[in-house]
């Protein structure tokens, strides 16, 4: 089965962060990483990232000073990403789409 690096810019979206992080937990597919890329965000996006980082290794936390934007935000992502192929999610997709272990056979 492939490993996927899921990139996750943040910015101004706390709120949306945990049933967005909790949505990626409870998938049946585990072989993922989620490169969460806190881009200088005024919230407490930060902290949100770095406490599932804490219990889940899975999720890895980049959490830069100054904000660059979405595009770059995603550059720095990538460029970390260990995954066989690397996927792009807003937090704002608050659910993520069932991403299971079948799905992952194609």
């Amino acid at each position: 089965m492939p490993f996927f690096s899921l990139i996750i810019p943040a910015y101004n979206n706390s709120e949306y962060l945990p049933e967005c992080f909790d949505s990626l937990v409870a998938q049946d597919y585990v072989d993922w990483e989620a490169i969460v890329v806190v881009d200088g965000s005024p919230d407490n996006s930060s902290m949100i990232a770095a406490s599932y980082a804490e219990k889940d290794d899975r999720f890895i936390v980049l959490d830069e000073s100054e904000n660059v934007g979405l595009h770059l935000a995603r550059r720095k992502g990538v460029a970390v990403a260990r995954g066989e192929y690397a996927l792009f999610l807003d937090a704002g997709l608050v659910k993520v789409a069932t991403f299971s272990s079948v799905s992952a056979q194609w």
